[in-house]
């Protein structure tokens, strides 16, 4: 079944169809219309595989997923319940025809995934935070239901392998200085709930008033980070106690160490955003590293009840992943247990976390059960759980009842997906004041583009996402603000000078300043591209002031040359210097203003009295 689509194959097949029985020819023609040059996906109870009980929609899910856990052997369900497989890879039961399912796929504001291969790309959405700074619950929810579409596409080409997706984060941004505000959304309770159930109805229903998927979940979300996560690394600047808990100054705390104990009704805060996803539907959550009240999150009855109670339903009716193998941080980080195969079990049994991501239940669950920690049962309601939503989402149904499953690349970075996007970031954007009405800009001026992202791509797009320009490892293709500008401006002279880098003061020389200040003179209005980014893989090259710039981390770099890697960005026990300034995943800002070499640019261009755009 691993077919290519070319014209003879498709005409030989099409000679025959009359004689091929109508279910086979419907699932020829399924799957010849989704195939490019990656493997297309072979769907569970396909013939000659379509004869087992959990194949039978006439029975209840139930039903058949008790059939289908009967014939999993007891050796191969650790690996099942391994995220993105162990050392072997996903977990694999081509004897009965289930293909193997990945859950690690991310979707924080597009799909992180490959492009096809006739060059069809994910479509790149606004980062959380400016999604909540539209305050519109219905775009919120048009984004994620084509996100979750393209998704689909992309599955059923065998590009992804799986319709789960983790994402969004809907921690409450609470400190500029967390280094994962790029990816979150807001600080209100209230809002990150609103925007939790428009992300969750828009990936698992679809557009509002479609009926493509067709009583079947289109995908599932996995809501991140439960729960109080917001907190990545830093170091304490002074001794002091908070909640009675005393930090020392020099000393580092860490999102896998972080014991988070707060007010009961300080708590709710965190939970809002999760209960009410839950009340919507939601049917994926992921647990964090942190503790909360002194027993990490994955592990956590509180939490376990938390979303019984919500949804009314034992278990919760969805299921649960750790993060990148946070049960391991309950032995060697939070030292809540000092064996593996205890933690695994507390996980699964007290926790609830049915799936983890790592491979602390692939080299350790087994042998849990072995010492009597937990009980098989235990590991098969978490299977249970895992199966529930893939057979929710018809991944064990007939692919002829489906809409879905004959969505292929045409459905992926459409113009209505990119129209969508330009309406969604229109609304993130505010105009903090506008003195002396200096915008609306007007063609014909001499327009000076200054600051180090005023040739911006790749920093202008929010980590972790999907491959985009065609997928080869550039964002050439994303319109830098000089660019825009340029092309905006008809009848007038654009010009560009970075003035300085984004933080590096060695490399932020005297010559770029004076070219920067030479620009501004001569122009009418000067238009200052100033701010941080986040240190963090997200491509290998990038094309900025006419060169090209690559790292082979794959890592954030400096904008001018040499281009130098901010691996210091990644220096978890040492916070100095200029990576104060810079946050990311795994690293905490120390500072909130912007870095010296902008603020010293700036000024000298304020001194100049021309009018200035921020």
């Amino acid at each position: 079944w691993h077919l290519n689509f070319d014209r003879a194959r498709w005409e030989s097949v099409r000679r025959v169809m009359p004689i091929v029985p109508a279910r086979a020819a419907a699932l020829v023609t399924t799957l010849l219309t989704v195939v490019n040059s990656h493997d297309a996906v072979v769907p569970a109870c396909t013939p000659p595989h379509d004869h087992y009980p959990f194949c039978d929609t006439a029975l209840d899910v139930e039903a058949r997923i008790t059939d289908l856990l009967s014939r999993i052997p007891d050796a191969t369900k650790p690996n099942l319940l391994t995220a993105r497989g162990g050392p072997d890879g996903l977990q694999n039961y081509s004897d009965i025809g289930v293909p193997p399912y990945y859950w690690g796929t991310n979707c924080l504001h597009s799909v992180g995934a490959p492009c096809t291969s006739d060059g069809r790309c994910p479509t790149n959405f606004p980062s959380g935070p400016s999604l909540a700074a539209t305050f519109d619950t219905k775009v919120i929810r048009q984004v994620s239901a084509t996100i979750g579409r393209e998704l689909r596409a992309l599955y059923n080409l065998g590009v992804a392998q799986g319709t789960t997706c983790w994402g969004p984060v809907i921690n409450l941004n609470r400190d500029p200085r967390w280094g994962r505000n790029g990816e979150g959304g807001a600080e209100d309770p209230f809002l990150m709930g609103q925007l939790a159930v428009g992300w969750t109805r828009g990936f698992q229903e679809g557009q509002e008033g479609s009926n493509e998927t067709a009583g079947f979940l289109q995908g599932v979300l996995t809501l991140k980070h439960y729960v109080a996560n917001s907190l990545d690394n830093t170091v304490v600047v002074e001794n002091i106690t908070v909640d009675g808990q005393d930090y020392v100054k020099g000393d580092t705390v860490e999102r896998h160490n972080m014991d988070v104990v707060v007010p009961p009704h300080i708590l709710q805060h965190y939970l809002a955003a999760f209960r009410a996803a839950a009340k919507a539907g939601a049917r994926g959550m992921m647990c964090s590293y942190n503790s909360v009240g002194g027993i990490p999150t994955c592990l956590s009855p509180m939490l376990k009840r938390a979303r019984e109670m919500w949804t009314g339903k034992s278990p919760w009716g969805g299921y649960i992943t750790s993060d990148s193998d946070s049960v391991a941080d309950a032995v060697h980080s939070h030292m809540y247990v000092n064996d593996s195969g205890l933690a695994s079990c507390l996980a699964i049994r007290d926790g609830g976390d049915d799936i983890d991501s790592g491979n602390t239940y692939f080299q350790y669950l087994q042998g849990g059960v072995d010492a009597g920690h937990c009980q098989m049962s235990d590991v098969d309601v978490a299977i249970r759980n895992t199966l529930r939503v893939r057979f929710e989402m018809g991944l064990f149904d007939p692919v002829r009842d489906q809409p879905l499953t004959r969505l292929n690349s045409s459905a992926i970075g459409t113009a209505e997906a990119a129209a969508l996007n330009i309406r969604a970031t229109a609304e993130s954007l505010v105009l903090l004041k506008n003195a002396n009405d200096a915008l609306p800009l007007h063609r014909g001026q001499r327009i000076a583009v200054i600051g180090p992202h005023a040739n911006a791509s790749r920093f202008l797009v929010q980590v972790d996402t999907g491959l985009v320009c065609g997928g080869d490892g550039t964002f050439d293709c994303v319109v830098s603000p000089f660019a825009a500008i340029q092309n905006a401006n008809v009848g007038g002279t654009t010009t560009l000078a970075v003035g300085c880098d984004v933080v590096d003061t060695a490399l932020s020389t005297a010559a770029l300043r004076d070219a920067a200040m030479g620009a501004a003179r001569a122009a009418d209005v000067v238009v200052l591209a100033l701010g941080i980014a986040q240190c963090g893989c997200m491509g290998i090259a990038d094309t900025y002031m006419g060169g090209k710039r690559t790292n082979p981390k794959g890592c954030a770099t400096s904008v001018v040359p040499p281009y130098t890697p901010w691996e210091n960005c990644w220096n978890h026990k040492e916070v100095v210097g200029d990576s104060q300034y810079i946050g990311a995943e795994a690293h905490d800002r120390v500072l909130i203003d912007l870095p010296p070499v902008q603020r010293a640019l700036a000024a000298e261009i304020f001194k100049l009295g021309k009018p200035t755009v921020l």
